[in-house]
């Protein structure tokens, strides 16, 4: 997708600010612009093959992005519902998030390492899906 990624990052941040709360919306835009750019910095300035950037970006951004949007739906809770700070921020929801996020990275990688393998895309072209009989 390249650059308009961001378009659509901007519309998915604007749509959570209607329909979630204010607080929550935010914490959620800001966690989700930081592993953007986590994201950017290692597929940009690493040259592994693309399904090693996928496991490499996902273990890097999940753990900073689940952590900004836990403590940001907990500082929700408790300006919106007085709750105690804790709530949402503990140590089972963030291993839970990031065991998501990673079942998800692997699967994805999995898929993409078998059609690098398979010579169907080129593990090193930034958009990843040129085969590498093609290259010139």
């Amino acid at each position: 997708m390249g650059h308009k990624v961001l378009v659509v990052m901007a519309l998915a941040i604007a749509w959570s600010f209607y329909y979630a709360w204010p607080v929550i919306a935010l914490a959620s835009g800001i966690a989700f612009a930081i592993s953007e750019i986590t994201d950017w910095l290692i597929y940009t300035f690493t040259k592994y093959r693309l399904s090693t950037r996928i496991i490499l970006s996902s273990a890097v951004a999940a753990p900073v992005d689940t952590t900004i949007f836990l403590y940001g739906a907990d500082l929700a809770r408790q300006i919106r519902l007085g709750d105690e700070p804790g709530n949402m921020l503990h140590p089972a929801n963030w291993v839970v998030f990031i065991i998501g996020k990673m079942i998800g990275a692997v699967l994805v990688s999995w898929l993409i390492r078998r059609r690098e393998d398979a010579g169907q895309i080129d593990p090193y072209d930034d958009d990843g899906y040129t085969p590498a009989t093609n290259r010139s």
